[in-house]
């Protein structure tokens, strides 16, 4: 079964705003559906466009000095293995 998230959990889970959250629901990049008044959106979709998001892809990569925390946590989110 698929698994979905509120907006405001998508958000806080992949470390993006509310409002960015539902621009890329309506540009398509996050699949997303109606409840009522709210949307759920799939984190399967997500995963996807984070580990193909080009802006990001340098962070999944490891290639940016940053604690080695937050390269796994960004990993992980992606769904990606860790990098040790």
């Amino acid at each position: 079964m698929d698994e979905y998230l509120t907006v405001q959990d998508m958000a806080e889970r992949f470390g993006v705003s509310v409002p960015t959250v539902y621009l890329y629901v309506r540009q398509g990049k996050l699949k997303a559906l109606k409840a009522g008044r709210r949307l759920a959106v799939e984190v399967a979709s997500a995963r996807k466009w984070w580990s193909d998001d080009p802006a990001i892809r340098h962070i999944l990569d490891g290639n940016v000095p940053r604690p080695q925390e937050e390269v796994e946590r960004v990993r992980a989110l992606a769904g990606m293995a860790p990098l040790t």
